[in-house]
C-alpha cells in the first residue's frame, strides 16, 4: 500500500524493515508492488529487491529511494502530519526504465537469479 502513496516516511528504528518478502514464498507482490517499485527506485534496484526478497533497513531504504524520510519513531506521527500535503518532485529513471534497457537488465537479472537459486525457486 505504501508504494501507492506520494510520499513514504519511515521510522529509523532498528527493527523496521522494508521490502517485498512475499516473493520468497512464491507470491507476487500485491497491489502492484512489482510494477510500482521499478517506477519508484528504477528497474535494477527493484529487481534486486523483488527477486532477492530483501528487506532493507531504514537507512538503506532511504539511500535506495524507497522512502523519502527516515525519522525517529518518537516523532514519526508528528512529522508525517506536518509533511502530509507537501508535493515533492521525484527524479525519473528513464535510463533504466525504457524498453531497450529493460531487455539487458532482465537478461542479467535472469542469469543472476538462476546462479543464486539453481532453479529451485521458480517464483523468482
Amino acid at each position: 500500500m505504501a508504494l501507492a502513496c506520494d510520499q513514504r516516511i519511515t521510522s529509523d528504528d532498528e527493527k523496521t524493515r522494508l521490502g517485498l518478502p512475499e516473493t520468497l514464498l512464491g507470491i507476487l507482490p500485491a497491489w502492484g508492488g512489482s510494477t510500482r517499485l521499478p517506477r519508484l527506485v528504477g528497474l535494477p534496484k527493484a529487481l534486486d529487491l523483488i527477486l532477492g526478497g530483501k528487506a532493507l533497513k531504514p537507512y538503506d531504504a532511504l539511500r535506495a529511494g524507497l522512502v523519502d524520510e527516515g525519522v525517529p519513531k518518537e516523532v514519526l506521527l508528528d512529522f508525517a502530519h506536518r509533511h502530509a500535503f507537501q508535493n515533492r518532485k521525484r527524479a525519473g529513471h528513464f535510463l533504466t526504465n525504457n524498453p531497450l534497457s529493460q531487455c539487458f537488465i532482465a537478461r542479467a537479472a535472469r542469469k543472476r537469479v538462476l546462479a543464486k537459486t539453481r532453479g529451485h525457486y521458480p517464483a523468482q
